[in-house]
């Protein structure tokens, strides 16, 4: 045995002595006729920077003399390996030898699962690389890795960010369904090396993903010090959102609605909390989260514009644990540990606003500073739970849970006014009013879903998912009108309308994956969702009691409008392939295709016909590694959407409903293409750029831009119109890394128009959220093991708007009635707000003790009070209520954020 182990048994040793050296760092070094061991532990010694390689790939027999006065590294290096069929590879501060041809060695297959040592947790993107042939992969979301071509009788690394890298020694006889365990390093896990310096030992890139650190959330200053998955995809380049965060996730030009947000594989509708602010999903329950911007995978499809694929932690196997966090915006506790120690385990958690505590006082205040009287409450859960079990070695169930609501009430009451017209008899009316109104809004997701994860063999890994996932939607508007006139008489008039819509879905897939060979693998699946679709039921009541222009005293007059609820049921079934192959050490090809059906009007009613569409999309990408330092991707895919979000045109409250594709509003499409570039400089500097171009087809607006027409399942193919779009873009992204000091830039040139025949008189016009500039530049520094410092910079252009730009009266012919009033819009989207930007600044603070975990968070949110706007809204003057203002609305100035958490 001690023949196959690494020459170096100090390796431990010498990465926490040695400082992360460069391959070009120059070095003297002679050579005296040693053997090729004793001369790669002198170079070694001599360089400070570790060399790791098995005794078992050494040519026997070679003796080293050199002799080379202050060269770089790796010229030494090619010089002593010279006449060998040895290469070398950097790989994070150490250097491994690997054999340039495999072939004429035993090759065996091994698979497993690797996880984390104290808590059983599965780890997400570990690499898993053989230094004999440089070629490794990577585990998938469940943990679970496959991996051809290592020799037998060999070692395989293991690493991941943030835990110690191992080493494991493979026999023919102990390959399969390993159980790999990684500890935690001893330092802060936000202390860490970049996770492209991984990337060279990975046989298959991951181009077209960003993999989003869960460990970093904390080194965002969120609202309130209340960490959030969303705030951190803001950051990367071409995706974007209003001021501070309202309006939700637009990535490369598309809608919300062209976003695919799966939670443990289920779809999430509305994963906003807070008008996009926050996201439904609690940073404590995340295991692993990483979002597709271009080049999905083929086994994604439905969406056009991103994939956020997020997955929630499985519970500790080991131990019960848990954690209390508590901030100026949400309060939150979770509990983990074993159902059977190493076999099964399970996690719940549950978050809650407390916005309710100072929301309604605040807004009060807010209001009579306006002469108004009323208030505002706002509030909002996240319930989180999780259990596994390990049935046997190639089998493991996980069960996922998930429940949020948001609840929002606002009630307003003007100031009394005096006011006079005249009734239907010539006589003039006076006396005094007061409006008033009540809007109640409540939203939320329920998902459950069950997933069965299989081996079989050496070489295939399957996950089954079953799910059900609902979304609901109601709101309610009272608004009432009370008259006192000088005659002694009073009126009243009170309307009150109710709305609500929903969506559930229920589906089930199977996808599966297949290692041929170190060089071949293949994926493939299918699956079926039914969407039962509830556009909209309304409910209209208008009561008028006394009201003396129809000179009807004690009297009461009832309007009274309804449409029920009923279902659209539609059938959506899919089937994918792709191929991902090795051409050869810097070349790798992925070929894909996704088919998917749709069906409406089955059990639909007769409100919908018939309809069926079949699409068949092509997936194509190409990753080339130059050389160590530089690589190049490419990618082309086509999208296809059959569910549209009709949403109103304001900032993003979900007054809003989901509806099909039919024979009259056509399924939605995108063709994407996308280059970039990536390169790794020293001293842990990475450059990147990619360049993009999208174009859309059958977009849906509202006709009319009318955000106040209640849409439903009845009117929605009438109130629409389809049209086209493109959407075109650079994204630039700049990172340094280091032992104290990390940071980043993200800068984005981006420009997305549409095209609708029957909007705008048929000219092009900027999407809503056509952002030109969007900047980002942040960091953190680490003080000390203890105590860190971090801050964000933002700025971007403005949002686009459609705003009134002049009114003016219609006379009417007869007399007692008043002219109508026209309004004159702007261009569509022709006014741009004002660019926004906002610099945050905190610090953190941790502390371990024996039995519980201290970390506070303070920070400070738009430090110096920069006002961005999120829209404007027209009002009547208080001075003169002839007249109407625009009134520019923003949403945060300078405010605290503070979080403190302690976890046992």
């Amino acid at each position: 045995m001690r023949h196959y182990t690494l020459t170096f048994s100090f390796i431990l040793m010498t990465v926490l002595t040695f400082a992360q050296r460069s391959i070009n760092d120059r070095v003297s070094f002679v050579a005296d006729n040693l053997s090729l061991s004793e001369a790669l532990i002198s170079l070694s010694m001599k360089s400070k920077i570790n060399i790791a390689f098995s005794n078992s790939i050494l040519p026997p027999d070679v003796r080293v003399n050199i002799i080379a006065k202050e060269k770089p590294f790796k010229i030494i290096l090619k010089e002593v390996l010279d006449g060998t069929n040895l290469s070398f590879k950097m790989f994070s501060d150490q250097v491994i030898l690997f054999r340039d041809n495999t072939q004429k060695v035993e090759s065996i297959s091994i698979n497993g699962y690797i996880e984390d040592a104290d808590t059983g947790e599965k780890l997400v993107g570990a690499n898993v690389y053989n230094p004999n042939n440089a070629y490794g992969t990577d585990s998938n979301e469940y943990g679970y890795f496959n991996f051809y071509g290592v020799p037998n009788m060999d070692s395989i690394f293991i690493s991941y960010l943030g835990y110690e890298t191992q080493k494991f020694l493979i026999t023919k006889d102990q390959s399969q369904n390993l159980v790999i365990r990684l500890r935690p390093t001893f330092f802060e896990t936000v202390v860490v090396t970049a996770d492209n310096q991984t990337e060279d030992f990975i046989k298959r890139p991951k181009s077209g993903v960003d993999r989003l650190d869960l460990s970093k959330l904390q080194n965002i200053i969120s609202i309130g010090g209340e960490p959030d998955i969303f705030q951190a995809a803001y950051q990367l380049g071409g995706i974007n959102t209003g001021a501070d965060g309202v309006g939700g996730l637009h990535v490369r030009g598309g809608n919300l609605d062209q976003n695919l947000i799966l939670l443990d594989g289920a779809p999430i509708y509305r994963p906003e909390h807070a008008i996009g602010i926050l996201s439904v999903f609690n940073s404590d329950a995340l295991r692993s989260a990483k979002i597709y911007k271009g080049n999905f995978p083929s086994k994604y499809g439905g969406r056009l514009s991103s994939v956020l694929d997020i997955q929630t932690k499985e519970g500790n196997n080991q131990e019960y644990s848990g954690k209390v966090s508590v901030g100026l915006l949400t309060a939150k506790a979770s509990l983990e540990g074993p159902i059977i120690k190493d076999k099964a385990s399970f996690f719940i958690s549950y978050r809650r606003a407390l916005t309710d505590l100072y929301v309604p006082e605040i807004t009060e205040r807010l209001a009579a500073r306006d002469s108004v009287s009323g208030f505002s409450n706002y509030v909002f859960y996240d319930f989180n739970a999780k259990a596994n079990i390990k049935l046997s070695k190639s089998d493991r169930l996980y069960f996922s849970y998930y429940e949020g609501r948001d609840d929002f009430t606002n009630s307003r009451t003007q100031p009394t006014f005096r006011d006079s017209f005249q009734n239907i008899d010539g006589e003039i009316l006076a006396g005094t009013f007061q409006e008033g109104n009540q809007e109640e809004l409540s939203w939320g997701n329920r998902m459950a879903s069950l997933r069965w994860n299989h081996i079989f063999g050496d070489r295939i890994f399957a996950n089954t998912t079953a799910y059900n996932t609902n979304y609901d939607f109601f709101s309610s508007e009272e608004f009432r009108s009370e008259g006192i006139y000088d005659n002694g008489r009073n009126d009243l008039i009170a309307v009150e309308g109710q709305f609500s819509s929903r969506v559930n879905d229920q589906g089930i897939r199977t996808d599966v994956e297949f290692l041929q060979s170190d060089r071949l693998n293949f994926k493939f699946g299918g699956g079926l969702i039914k969407h039962r679709l509830s556009p909209g039921s309304s409910q209209s009541v208008a009561n008028l009691i006394d009201i003396p222009t129809f000179q009807v005293a004690d009297s009461l007059i009832s309007l009274r409008d309804s449409l029920e609820l009923f279902e659209i049921n539609t059938t959506e079934s899919f089937a994918y392939y792709e191929t991902g192959v090795s051409l050869n050490r810097q070349l790798y090809l992925t070929l894909g295709l996704h088919a998917r059906h749709w069906k409406v009007g089955e059990n639909a009613g007769e409100n919908v016909d018939n309809y069926q569409h079949l699409s068949v999309l092509p997936r194509i990408s190409l990753d080339y590694q130059m050389n160590d330092a530089i690589s190049f991707s490419a990618s082309f895919l086509e999208m296809v959407q059959y569910m549209h979000l009709l949403t109103k045109a304001d900032i993003g409250l979900p007054g809003d409903i989901w509806v099909p594709a039919t024979e009259n509003v056509a399924p939605e499409g995108a063709k994407h293409v996308q280059i970039g570039t990536q390169i790794d400089l020293k001293k842990g500097w990475a450059l990147s750029a990619t360049a993009y171009y999208k174009e859309f087809e059958n977009l849906v607006e509202f006709l009319g831009g009318d955000s106040t027409l209640v849409i439903n399942a009845l009117n929605y193919e009438s109130n629409v119109t389809q049209g086209v779009g493109v959407s075109k873009g650079i994204e630039f992204s700049a990172s340094k890394t280091g032992d104290k000091f990390n940071a980043n830039l993200n800068y984005t040139l981006s420009k997305t128009d549409r095209q609708f025949d029957a909007l705008n008189e048929g000219r092009p016009f900027p999407y809503r959220f056509d952002l030109r500039h969007m900047l980002n530049i942040g960091g953190v520094y680490h003080i000390n093991k203890k105590w860190s410092a971090n801050f964000n910079w933002i700025y971007n252009s403005g949002i686009n708007l459609t705003i009134p730009i002049a009114q003016y009266g219609v006379p009417s012919p007869f007399s007692n009635v008043e002219p109508t009033q026209t309004t004159i819009f702007s261009e569509r989207n022709g006014q741009r707000l004002t660019a926004n930007q906002r610099l945050d600044v905190g610090v953190n603070y941790h502390h371990e003790g024996k039995r519980f975990k201290h970390k506070l968070a303070m920070g400070i949110y738009n430090v110096y009070n920069h006002t961005n706007p999120i829209y404007y809204r027209v009002r009547r003057n208080p001075e003169d209520r002839s007249e109407f203002q625009f009134v520019s609305v923003s949403l945060l100035p300078i405010t605290p954020s503070l979080s403190y958490s302690v976890s046992f």
